[in-house]
């Protein structure tokens, strides 16, 4: 996606000028945003379904793993941080 942005912006691949130097930097600073928050996010559903949380790791490179944990109900009862949302 980023290759046919700069393609359409007039860069090539031996020259990539002040802008795409930009343009990579925001998405690069974008992805770490969205990293952080999507690895503690699973990490904390790893953990309520009574899995490791270091698990959380494997579903980025499975991610049918993470898709399947999604669907897995959690833990019954109430945990440290709230009661039991299913009554």
């Amino acid at each position: 996606m980023l290759y046919v942005l700069l393609v359409t912006l007039g860069m090539s691949d031996s020259s990539l000028t002040a802008v795409g130097v930009i343009l990579l930097a925001i998405i690069a600073i974008y992805g770490l945003f969205v990293l952080i928050p999507s690895l503690a996010l699973a990490w904390r559903r790893y953990q309520d379904i009574g899995w490791g949380g270091a698990l959380s790791i494997v579903g980025w490179f499975v991610p049918l793993l993470t898709f399947i944990v999604a669907f897995i109900p959690g833990n019954p009862g109430p945990n440290q941080f709230r009661p039991d949302p299913k009554g």
